[in-house]
């Protein structure tokens, strides 16, 4: 099964914008995401930590927002674990979240294997 390269950079939509991140793969073969900017609704790119490089502003001035709807979702939950969630919602959904996100990838990974090489 291939699921092909990693892309270099990974889109968060939020309410206020879209967060911009690096996606790095550490030494141990872990991935990070390192946010360098927010595109703000209005198309406004500001810049967050070491900023985009000249490539990588190339590739968000093509960005659109036209992601099929389960990413969208899946953003916001993102944004609502990062910044909005209570502790108390967190415990008490954290199972939830984590064997949905586990049967998601579980799925990914048996239907791409299905597929012709």
């Amino acid at each position: 099964m291939t699921l092909g390269p990693l892309p270099t950079l990974h889109y968060r939509r939020r309410q206020n914008g879209t967060a911009i991140f690096r996606v790095l793969e550490t030494p141990e073969k872990r991935l990070e995401l390192q946010q360098i900017a927010v595109l703000k609704p209005d198309g406004t790119l500001i810049d967050k930590g070491s900023g985009p490089t000249t490539t990588e502003r190339q590739e968000i001035t093509t960005f659109t927002d036209a992601a099929p709807e389960i990413l969208t979702t899946l953003n916001h939950a993102a944004q609502w674990v990062q910044a909005e969630a209570e502790d108390s919602s967190l415990r008490s959904h954290a199972q939830e979240i984590l064997l949905a996100i586990h049967d998601l990838r579980s799925t990914l990974v048996k239907r791409l294997a299905r597929q012709p090489k």
